[in-house]
This record gives structure tokens, sequence and C-alpha cells, in this order.
């Protein structure tokens, strides 16, 4: 098939053990993050790229599942077609249509092609979340530290501070860290062990690595005057991972798939509250206390 004269490109990226096979409009239309991502791996399954004028929707076949802010989900009751729109427009920038478990396509608007370079906009066009789940990966919204080789997942509402505090711990123990990214990672289960794994997007952050390690503990951040530690009760821990979780709330066992591994993960995952000054003495009280409690 041909799109707008051209054969489209292909290309294949992978996270985890999932593998994607892309068709794009434009060989050029897709952000250079994913180029860490990519794979020469079979068995994926394929997103095919086309123009939004190509599009021709079948209304009697689905029903509304749910809409927030410019994002309509509907569904024929197996598979689902995602409308995508910006704030500020009528028009979609794209729509997302499944044909059964192993397509999807995908129609762009031309006027927005651009856009397509920003990995924001780019995986949003994926509904990624709704296929990692049936493996037990779940994308959580957070800066990702590398640790003498282990993962510290900072988490916490979007402006608390979160690549600050990595900075910051970049900055006092320069010889142990690295910000492995800014704004994702993909939570994955072995046994009953849980990983941090690269993820292609991190948003304004620019940082994102392709790494896989081993999750230490998950603090959740929070501003104050003073630096403390507040250990959490089981279920405030669910309450905070599942907040920072990209769940799909309208599909019922995704939404049960997922409690069911935030329970397990807090059971075996330590799990803390800081509020802190984000001064540079900081991350010295938090390592300690992490380093007191053997995680790090």
């Amino acid at each position: 098939m041909e799109l707008q004269g051209k054969t489209p490109s292909v290309i294949k990226f992978k996270v985890v053990s999932f593998v994607v096979a892309v068709e794009l409009i434009n060989e050029n239309a897709y952000p250079l993050i994913l180029n860490h991502f990519i794979t020469d791996e079979s068995e994926s399954i394929t997103y095919r790229f086309m123009p939004l004028v190509l599009f021709r929707w079948d209304k009697n076949k689905y029903s509304l599942i749910t809409r927030r802010n410019g994002f309509f989900v509907y569904s024929d009751g197996k598979h689902e077609l995602r409308v995508l729109k910006f704030e500020f427009t009528n028009q979609p920038y794209a729509i997302y249509e499944e044909i059964d478990n192993k397509r999807v396509n995908i129609y762009f608007s031309n006027h927005f092609l651009p856009d397509l370079k920003l990995d924001t906009v780019f995986f949003s066009c994926f509904a990624l979340e709704r296929h990692l789940y049936h493996q037990h990966c779940y994308i959580f919204h957070c800066a990702y530290l590398d640790f003498n080789g282990k993962a510290i997942l900072f988490s916490g509402n979007s402006g608390v501070g979160k690549s600050t505090q990595a900075a910051l711990w970049c900055k006092q123990f320069s010889d142990e860290s690295i910000l492995l990214n800014g704004d994702r990672t993909l939570i994955s289960r072995e046994s009953s062990d849980y990983y941090a794994n690269g993820w292609p997007v991190c948003g304004s952050s620019e940082v994102c690595f392709n790494a896989r390690r081993k999750i230490a503990c998950i603090v959740f951040l929070g501003q104050s005057p003073v630096n403390q530690i507040i250990e959490l009760r089981v279920s405030q821990k669910i309450k905070a991972v599942t907040a920072q979780t990209t769940i799909n709330y309208w599909n019922p066992d995704f939404l049960n798939h997922a409690i069911d591994q935030i329970s397990d993960l807090v059971q075996h995952i330590p799990v803390v509250s800081y509020n802190c000054t984000m001064a540079d003495d900081a991350p010295i009280v938090l390592h300690n206390y992490l380093a007191e409690k053997k995680w790090i």
C-alpha cells in the first residue's frame, strides 16, 4: 500500500518484550527518542499510520465508553476506537482504530504532522498501555534514577520536583547516580521482582535511556520547608501508586489487573513519602534513611 504516493517507511521498536512495527506516513515523522528502542525482532503488532482524510467511521458500530479533555474512547464490544484532540482544536489530530489483536490503524491529520516529532503526541496515538497490561507491564509517572545499579523512582504530582530531586542526587552522588528518564518508566514484574524499564517518552526532561534496573524503592515527593520522611500504610501506598499509573479505568479487566499488580508491588517494593525543601541537603537526608533501611 502507498501513502501520499510513497511506500511507507517501516520501523520496529521494542519495550520489554513488546515489539511494535510502525508504517509511517513520512520517514521523518517520529521522535528521535524512538531510535533508542529500535529492533529487528519479529512477532510484532503492526501500527499503520495513514492520512486522516482516508478515515471512514461507521458510527453505528461503536458506542461511546468515555470522554475527557479531547480524548474519546468508543468500543464495538471487543475492539477500541479512540479519537484524540488537542484541547484548543475541534478537529482530531489522530484516530486510533483496532482492526484485530495484531493490527491497528492510526489516522493522522496532515495539519499536525510536525507534532509527530513530539514523543508525547506520537505515543498518545498507540494506546500502548492497553496492550502492555496483558504482559503485566504498566506505565508509571516518575523520574527514573539509577543509583548503584538499582532504580529509585521519584514520583508525585506534576510540578512537585521529581526531576529536580533526581538532579540533586546526581549532584550529591555523582559517581553513583544517573538519571535514566525524567518523566516515565515502564514497570514490569518477573517472579517477585519488579523492574523499571526504559520508556520512549520523557516529556520536557529530554532525558531518556533504554535501560532496565531492578527497583530498589519508590519515593513520593512533596514540597515542605523542612525535610521529613513519612512512612505510609499499605492502603496509602496503593492509592499513591495508582494515582501515578496509566490505567484504562473504563476497562474492568485492565482496572482489576492493575489494582492486583499494584497491591502486589507495594508488598515487595519499599514505598515512602518524602516532603522536602529541594535544597542541596535534601538528597542526603533521604539517602541516609534509605541506606539505614538497607533499601539501597
